[in-house]
């Protein structure tokens, strides 16, 4: 299935940030032999999985663990959540100084995240907040492929030659 180039890079971002995976034993990956990305189990991913460890699955895992075998794959790794904490920060520099107060004041409370869209939902505000989010997000994907060597071209990721 391809996708667009913005919605890909759109899913990356949302993969870089999420940090619920490793509480569930899952991580997001990116599949090079079809360029796209998939979330599943840490324990399917296993590599050297000799026959008689792969026998223990069910069928329906064995066909998934082989499959992972055989495709390219690059495990995503969150970023830290200072980076989404630097976000809110850059949004609370670019808006009117009375603003600034409200929403540095609910980074200041405990669950500062949740505080500061609130905050921002308050505010009026929230749309802004998300579209602001999404192309820093979108900026740090960006970097990250380029990092990994990666490239979203035609709808897939692929390795820049």
């Amino acid at each position: 299935m391809q996708t667009d180039n913005k919605s890909l890079l759109s899913e990356l971002a949302y993969a870089l940030t999420d940090h619920s995976t490793f509480e569930i034993g899952s991580r997001h990956f990116v599949d090079l032999t079809d360029g796209g990305l998939f979330f599943t189990q840490e324990e399917y991913m296993r590599e050297g999985i000799t026959p008689e460890k792969l026998a223990k699955y069910h069928d329906w895992e064995q066909n998934l663990i082989r499959t992972y075998m055989e495709h390219d794959l690059i495990a995503i790794e969150p970023m830290p959540s200072y980076e989404s904490f630097h976000i809110m920060e850059d949004f609370i520099e670019s808006r009117p100084s009375h603003e600034q107060q409200h929403l540095v004041k609910a980074l200041k409370r405990s669950r500062p995240f949740a505080c500061f869209k609130y905050a921002a939902d308050d505010l009026g505000i929230l749309k802004e907040w998300y579209e602001f989010k999404d192309e820093a997000q979108n900026r740090m994907a960006e970097k990250w492929l380029h990092d990994e060597g990666l490239a979203i071209i035609e709808g897939k990721i692929v390795r820049r030659k």
